[in-house]
């Protein structure tokens, strides 16, 4: 079911400019899709066409480059932008295929060395993105709406959550595109 990322790169620290690159594998491992093998490198390498975004070659590579690398934020990133494709295909399939993609994205959302609290899920921020855009469309105000939801589904009868946790839940809606962003669209519908 749709297209998997296999290798994911980005420059690191600097999303833009490095100066290093670096480069993830992945691969099935017990059924499972894991981090096999990973690359980095100067950003321009000898010979390679130079642009000004990009600084010259020669930066050292050193042990303490490789400890504050991030390996398991870079997993989780590449995770993220898993559960987003398989969500934009979710959105765009059959019943049945929407509900096995919602549930694979879920997992793939989910999976990773995070720390803090477990994440509430993708079928449940897509529940928070559908009471967003039915109150938006409605006139009403969206974040109570959420607020509501949430007590009629997962909380205490009596107990709103706060707005900020409503507008938290909002805002990993969008990040994972079952929102549009913020005033791309009045009634937040989606992208």
């Amino acid at each position: 079911m749709g297209k998997r990322l296999n290798i994911y790169g980005r420059p690191w620290p600097d999303p833009e400019r490095g100066p290093w690159l670096i480069r993830l594998r992945f691969a099935v491992v017990n059924d499972t899709r894991e981090c096999v093998g990973m690359e980095i490198r100067s950003v321009r390498l000898p010979g390679e066409s130079a642009s000004s975004r990009v600084p010259n070659v020669g930066t050292r590579l050193t042990g303490t480059v490789l400890r504050d690398l991030p390996l398991s934020g870079l997993i989780n990133e590449w995770r993220e932008l898993q559960a987003m494709m398989l969500l934009r295909e979710a959105l765009r399939g059959e019943p049945a295929a929407r509900e096995q993609a919602l549930k694979t994205a879920a997992e793939w959302g989910q999976a990773g060395n995070r720390r803090g609290r477990p994440s509430k899920g993708v079928e449940c921020y897509a529940d928070v993105a559908k009471a967003y855009r039915e109150a938006a469309s409605a006139g009403e105000s969206p974040i109570l709406a959420v607020r509501q939801w949430h007590r009629r589904h997962h909380g205490p009868a009596d107990q709103l959550p706060t707005k900020s946790a409503a507008a938290k839940w909002v805002y990993r809606a969008r990040k994972l595109a079952l929102l549009s962003p913020a005033g791309a669209q009045k009634e937040g519908g989606l992208r």
